[in-house]
């Protein structure tokens, strides 16, 4: 159902004259006493009569069409405004997982000699006086380093940090996007941490998923 036009109540002025001079007259013809006065007439319903009120929109959208055009500027900017500063916060973030990823990338190189003196150690603590076999210790670590690389991961992040800020730069609803690169990026870090079983590895992957939540908030914000 369409909405009614508002009424307006108005005065039937010639309806109430009549109805005063018939008011008077009958006073006279039946000789009463007293005033007539306002009440009597108010006592006539149908000398109020109630008017349509046509509205003009195009009248209506000239008075309104400034200030919604001003908001609507207002709100823009600000959105804008805030998008920018979005934007500012996630490549700051980026790099610092950058940072941390190259951190980690350092430290998995020097995973070898680390394996090999932790293994020489524990073999030495547990058989004191026996030769070590040098070739089969080198092929232990080997396997060892091998089952615990991380290139793959790494290269796999890096990547996906680079997506993300191709999809900052574009004009379309990425915020999807975004937070499918935050959990693939999430995944890949637990990757890193679970095979690399490195405290000094460890502590980077913590400062990443530190940086990745901050970075997830931000997106739920994003359209």
């Amino acid at each position: 159902m369409l909405p009614q036009d508002p009424a307006c109540l108005k005065l039937n002025l010639p309806l109430a004259q009549q109805y005063l001079v018939l008011l008077k007259d009958l006073q006279e013809m039946l000789q009463l006493s007293g005033e007539i006065d306002l009440d009597h007439l108010l006592t006539q319903k149908d000398i109020f009569v109630t008017q349509a009120v046509s509205q003009n929109s195009a009248i209506d959208w000239a008075l309104l069409k400034g200030p919604l055009s001003s908001a609507l500027e207002e709100l823009l900017k600000m959105r804008e405004t805030e998008g920018m500063l979005l934007k500012e916060d996630f490549l700051s973030r980026l790099k610092q997982i950058e940072s941390l990823i190259d951190q980690i990338r350092s430290l998995s190189g020097s995973v070898f000699n680390d394996y090999q003196k932790s293994l020489r150690e524990k073999i030495q603590a547990l058989c004191k006086d026996i030769e070590i076999d040098e070739t089969r210790l080198a092929q232990e670590v080997a396997y060892l380093v091998e089952k615990s690389d991380i290139a793959e991961e790494l290269v796999r992040t890096l990547s996906h940090l680079a997506q993300f800020r191709q999809w900052l730069e574009t004009e379309e609803a990425v915020g999807r996007k975004l937070e499918f690169l935050v959990q693939e990026i999430h995944r890949e870090v637990n990757t890193i941490s679970s095979k690399a079983s490195s405290a000094e590895i460890s502590m980077r992957v913590v400062e990443i998923k530190n940086e990745l939540e901050r970075i997830r908030e931000q997106v739920q914000n994003i359209e």
